[in-house]
């Protein structure tokens, strides 16, 4: 999506009106208490099954006469096919440009957009001259593509380690998907490559956007360089947030580190068969983000020989019902005293105005649209002086941050304020830290585990103050006004290795004197503050149970389980 596209499309409620063709705000499904529950939202119980296909298909070693590349070629295409294995999603490993254009040709056909990337220099003793890379192809709208290049530096080959993705909509629901290859001849290299795309597309995961990797991660289910996907609890020291589409498989547990009892494993069926040694091991994986689907299970094809030394595998999985997402306070904007918030829809990639006390769909505003490239929406006050907050957002298609000026929040108007913040993530303002009465607030290296603290008014990296380390594994941090009553915001904050929710206060936000609020938080999203809803001082926020897409309110100061109310369904 081009730029000048991406500024028009966030026009404005308010500028629509003046032209004469404004659009009717979606009235949406009222629940019983009369908030918003929007068409497109799939319940558990009727949401459509996504599959999706991973295939290392050696198109380059796997030459010789004993191989068939027609046969290589139809048995790609047959994943594209409603008879064969339908996927949403194929990603493709070891490919030549000629076979990905021979299978794009026939996938078109049928709906499918393919994103190649030339990983290696073309010579004569590779795919005869084509060029030579990874692929993947998707079946739906694409709304942009990425090529992650998870290259460490050292790893003792020519060849790139990229990761091609695509965000699109497959069955009208907004995804990642990323074909992955990482490199073969060192866990050290492949642990940290793997750390790398980990932090990288986790933004998209803390955005509330569905995330599926799949491809050849040249390393067995147990090893170090899988502990950035599988989630904690398992065996050994995993710190990721996906769930593996075999780890369910009892047949396939590895009964050294699990039991029959257990109903996940960091196992599952093998993908690969060495030729020499006839053993077969597990090096293929398919990683759903585990916020975003249930029900996920894996299949491995028996190896077809006159293809590859790999395994075709497929995966199967349902889409959590949350709907909405980038839940963000905006002030008080009708004046009944209550503040107000936006929430993009992810099936539209609308944005809508949501005003208290109800916040009802049935008179929701809708604000713009072509949000579904921006994540982590940030209220920051006003900065304009018109009395109205302001936003900043970050476009993933350049990953670029914007200030957004109230009351529409119109793309025409955006004020870049620089670049480079694709691993940066969580990002929530923490009040005014430098007195100059517009809020600051802290962002999230995902790469390092920094916490680092931006001051306004124009959040200069330059200037930015490291607060913190090893926030890797914590998410959803939100300002929840001043508990300890030094005069400075705190913020609550989810740590996703034992989904306990932690009060961090101010000024240094130390993990040694936070407090423990509760646990049981892994199934909740999009957490946001969304002002004073009762009588004290402090703010309150909403979450999402993410299971359910039921959404609701907590209040302070101790945010209970017990004490909260439902205000909404299908987000």
């Amino acid at each position: 999506m081009s730029l000048t596209r991406r500024l028009w499309a966030v026009l404005t409620f308010a500028a629509l009106v003046v032209a004469g063709i404004a659009p009717a705000a979606s009235a949406g499904t009222a629940s019983p208490n009369s908030t918003a529950s929007p068409n497109n939202s799939a319940s558990p119980n009727t949401a459509p099954q996504y599959r999706f296909s991973t295939y290392n298909i050696c198109g380059n070693h796997c030459s010789s006469s004993d191989y068939s590349n027609t046969q290589r070629l139809r048995v790609v295409e047959d994943e594209g096919s409603p008879t064969g294995g339908n996927a949403d999603d194929i990603f493709l490993q070891e490919v030549c440009k000629s076979q990905f254009d021979s299978i794009d040709a026939q996938l078109r056909t049928r709906g499918y957009t393919g994103l190649f990337d030339q990983t290696k220099a073309v010579g004569s003793g590779t795919c005869s001259g084509s060029p030579y890379g990874i692929a993947m192809f998707t079946k739906g709208a694409v709304v942009q593509t990425k090529v992650l290049h998870l290259k460490i530096g050292g790893e003792p080959t020519d060849e790139d380690i990229a990761s091609p993705c695509v965000e699109s909509f497959i069955q009208g629901r907004l995804h990642w998907g990323c074909s992955v290859h990482l490199y073969w001849d060192s866990s050290t290299y492949s642990a940290l490559e793997a750390q790398k795309l980990a932090s990288l597309v986790r933004p998209w995961q803390e955005a509330g956007i569905p995330v599926v990797l799949g491809g050849d991660f040249n390393a067995s289910a147990t090893t170090s360089t899988l502990d950035s996907f599988y989630q904690p609890g398992m065996a050994g020291s995993p710190h990721g947030s996906f769930r593996e589409a075999d780890q369910t498989d009892k047949n396939y547990f590895n009964t050294s580190i699990c039991t029959a009892t257990q109903s996940d494993c960091r196992s599952g069926e093998p993908t690969y068969v060495d030729l020499t040694s006839q053993a077969t091991k597990k090096i293929d994986y398919l990683f759903f983000s585990q916020n975003a689907f249930t029900n996920v299970s894996g299949d491995v094809l028996a190896r077809d020989v006159t293809v590859s030394d790999h395994r075709l595998y497929r995966g199967t999985a349902t889409m959590t019902s949350a709907s909405m997402g980038e839940t963000t306070d905006v002030g008080d904007r009708n004046g009944d005293g209550v503040d107000d918030f936006v929430a993009v829809e992810r099936s539209t990639g609308d944005l809508y105005l949501y005003t208290s006390s109800a916040y009802s769909g049935a008179n929701r505003t809708q604000l713009g649209w072509s949000w579904d490239t921006m994540r982590d929406l940030v209220d920051v006050g006003d900065h304009n002086g018109d009395g109205i907050a302001d936003l900043i957002a970050v476009d993933t298609a350049d990953d670029h941050m914007y200030l957004y000026s109230g009351p529409g929040f119109s793309g025409t108007t955006r004020v870049d304020l620089g670049g480079g913040w694709d691993s940066y993530t969580d990002l929530a303002t923490v009040g005014d830290r430098n007195g100059d009465g517009v809020p600051d607030f802290v962002a999230t290296d995902a790469a390092t585990g920094n916490l680092y603290l931006y001051t306004s008014p124009n959040y200069l990296g330059s200037q930015r103050q490291q607060i913190g380390t090893g926030w890797t594994g914590t998410r959803d941090i939100t300002d929840v006004g001043d508990h300890n009553g030094d005069g400075q915001d705190d913020f609550v904050a989810v740590n996703d290795t034992d989904t306990t929710m932690y009060l961090y206060s101010s000024p240094g936000f130390t993990g040694s004197t936070r407090v423990a609020l509760g646990g049981g938080w892994g199934g909740y999203g999009d957490i946001a503050a969304i002002g004073r809803q009762n009588s004290d001082k402090q703010a309150d926020f909403v979450a999402t149970d993410t299971s359910t897409g039921s959404l609701y309110l907590y209040t302070s100061p101790s945010y209970l389980g017990s004490q909260r109310q439902q205000i909404g369904s299908g987000w």
